[in-house]
């Protein structure tokens, strides 16, 4: 009888995708019952809560280390950016931290490290009056979804409603499970930043073009004295 072999799979989302966090545990449950039985696989299900059943809180650092031993996870966003987090600069929300988090194992795996993670991010689609009228919260979401575009390190994909984003966990879990997903060392553009980090980089961009474009003026004032 062969070994069976485990995929840890840790899903991070706000609190606004609580129904899509239920479809997450149906999907696995579904694949262990028939796909993983047939192949002797088992994908076992990380996220914080399992966290809360083992400790009665959320501790950030438990979800680390679960996020840390992980081989895959998942991000699925949609309105809400997440909970702040004070104690965990640059990073605005505990969401944004444990991407990073895992992302930065994830670019191990470009330099041949097989521990690894894959990423998986998913957005939920949002109607153009919202994107239009976004406030804080929603903001950061689109603004880290085009960090993302413009990065082009970690690929994204749009679900509408629940049968949706079950589909999506569904192919891209077996995809992982039967090696069929592009190499992780493909060249990659721009280097992917924590929001914060971003802004400031702006900023000084900004800043900079700025003073460029006053002493050229003042250049164009002493030529034309």
């Amino acid at each position: 009888m062969s070994d069976v072999r485990t995929i840890r799979v840790f899903i991070a989302s706000p609190g606004d995708l609580a129904v899509e966090r239920a479809a997450f545990q149906q999907v696995l449950e579904e694949l262990n019952a028939g796909f993983g039985d047939a192949l002797d696989i088992t994908f076992e299900p990380l996220g914080w809560e399992d966290t809360l059943a083992s400790t009665g809180r959320r501790s950030q650092e438990v979800i680390n280390r679960e996020i840390d031993r992980c081989d895959v996870f998942i991000l699925a966003m949609y309105r809400r950016w997440g909970q702040a987090a004070p104690d965990a600069q640059p990073y605005s929300s505990y969401t944004e931290e444990e991407f990073h988090r895992a992302f930065a194992r994830w670019q191990k795996k470009r330099r041949g490290k097989p521990q690894a993670p894959e990423i998986f991010v998913f957005f939920k689609h949002i109607d153009s009056a919202s994107m239009a009228d976004a406030g804080p919260q929603l903001q950061k979401v689109l603004d880290f979804r085009k960090s993302l575009e413009e990065s082009r390190q970690v690929l994204y994909h749009g679900f509408a409603n629940e049968a949706e984003f079950k589909a999506e966990v569904d192919r891209h879990l077996r995809a992982f499970a039967k090696g069929e997903l592009p190499p992780a060392n493909a060249p990659r553009d721009k280097v992917l930043l924590p929001l914060a980090v971003l802004a400031e980089v702006q900023k000084e961009k900004a800043e900079k073009e700025q003073a460029l474009a006053r002493a050229e003026r003042g250049h164009k004032l002493a030529a034309l004295a």
